[in-house]
């Protein structure tokens, strides 16, 4: 997992060397953020195969697979996402998920694999193919 949650840990991930699938993603990402002025409003946390659902809501207090405001978790009756983006980019997932009405948001990339330790990729794709078959 990689989290980068200020302006020193963004800056100093531009110089990293990532795996080359991750890195322009990231390098996009972390320019975007620097450049918009969103520095105090983005935390960037890039989940990797092995990263646990666990350990998500370790670094950034919550997890993905269930939505915040009723509890409801991916797979049962009633759930609806709390994100306001996902985009299926080859390999990763973006999803990008906002916190109350200060412009404060999370940008999750999400590797793509079927070895994940995780539901999280499972449901993303699946969500992203059920958007394409509707339309939406």
């Amino acid at each position: 997992m990689i989290s980068l949650f200020d302006r020193s840990s963004l800056q100093a991930a531009l110089t990293q060397s990532w795996r080359a699938d991750l890195k322009p993603l990231l390098d996009a990402r972390i320019r975007h953020t620097l450049n918009a002025g969103l520095v105090d409003l983005t935390h960037i946390l890039v989940v990797e195969g092995q990263d646990t659902e666990q350990a998500i809501i370790e670094e950034i207090g919550f997890t993905p697979l269930a939505n915040p405001m009723d509890g409801t978790r991916y797979n049962t009756p009633g759930f609806t996402p709390g994100w306001a983006w996902l985009e299926d980019l080859s390999g990763w997932v973006e999803m990008i998920w906002p916190v109350a009405d200060s412009g404060f948001a999370f940008i999750l990339l999400i590797e793509d694999t079927h070895q994940a330790q995780s539901d999280l990729p499972i449901m993303c794709r699946n969500l992203i193919r059920h958007a394409g078959e509707t339309g939406s």
